[in-house]
């Protein structure tokens, strides 16, 4: 396919009631070096004073567009649906790109034709330390993703005709929705990494990453919804050996949480499981 040689980038930003954050966030879009962007604000029902913020930015690429509070599948997938680029990146309102983010990422997808790539990533503590999202990419994207995220959602860079295959954002999920996307995406698309950081992701007590009882319930929900449709369609880079030890990760995943709730039992008996858990039979593929 050939692509404009500055094609629109569609960057999507949903907000509630982050008006002391969400001015850095729009700072670090409108300032990118890469000019051919739209910025899609969603305010997803917020009741505080980010339309005094968002008034103070006179730039025509910013759409600033409200909702009736729907969570941030609701607002990322209600975003895209005024999203014209030929581009989708998103950005929480609480993190932020460095300037060169938009200019690197279109050049590393257009130069490897290229549906969906991913950043590396800052991600910053409330003291200001950083560390890398990843220190190496994974071989096997795919494997890698039956346990972890990739990267934070905004690492990520889709071609916009990715969506209609895909579909958008699960807005059943209260946590791990973009998770849950990616998994989907990998049944149909490579999800390649340029390992450099160019966005910083904000880790304090605010996200809710913070909420680690939410986070690793929905993590292990979302990544066995997605178990037997990747190993579908990725059989040969999810073996059955990387399959049983995802498998344990869950299962170890669960007794860290029912410990951290008192529940010893449960505990016990997860990690029971883990120790027991045997890969399961595959049927060979039918010719």
């Amino acid at each position: 396919m050939q692509s404009h040689p500055s094609p629109l980038v569609s960057v999507i930003l949903p907000t509630y009631n982050r008006a002391d954050f969400v001015g850095r966030a729009i700072t670090s879009i409108v300032g990118q070096t890469y000019r051919n962007l739209e910025l899609i604000i969603v305010n997803d029902g917020g009741t505080d004073h980010t339309d005094e913020i968002i008034a103070q930015y006179r730039d025509a690429r910013i759409h600033y567009v409200k909702k009736s509070n729907g969570g941030l599948a609701s607002a990322r997938n209600f975003g895209l649906q005024h999203a014209r680029g030929e581009y989708i990146v998103f950005c929480d309102d609480d993190d932020w790109f460095l300037p060169e983010k938009l200019m690197r990422q279109v050049e590393f997808m257009i130069s490897r034709d290229l549906l969906i790539s991913y950043t590396n990533v800052w991600v910053q503590s409330e003291d200001g330390r950083r560390t890398l999202a990843f220190r190496k990419p994974p071989k096997y994207p795919a494997a890698a993703a039956l346990t972890r995220n990739l990267a934070p959602v905004m690492a990520f860079m889709v071609q916009r005709k990715c969506f209609a295959v895909i579909g958008g954002f699960d807005e059943s999920l209260p946590a791990c929705e973009d998770y849950d996307f990616w998994l989907r995406a990998l049944r149909r698309y490579d999800c390649v990494p340029l390992n450099i950081p160019l966005a910083v992701y904000w880790h304090h007590l605010d996200n809710m990453v913070s909420d680690k009882q939410l986070m690793s319930r929905y993590m292990n929900i979302v990544a066995q919804k997605n178990l037997d449709a990747l190993i579908l369609a990725r059989p040969k880079e999810i073996s059955p050996s990387i399959e049983r030890r995802a498998m344990r990760h869950y299962r170890l995943r669960d007794a860290k949480r029912e410990f951290r709730d008192h529940r010893y039992g449960r505990a016990l008996f997860a990690m029971f499981s883990a120790v027991s858990q045997r890969a399961r039979p595959r049927q060979p593929p039918t010719r």
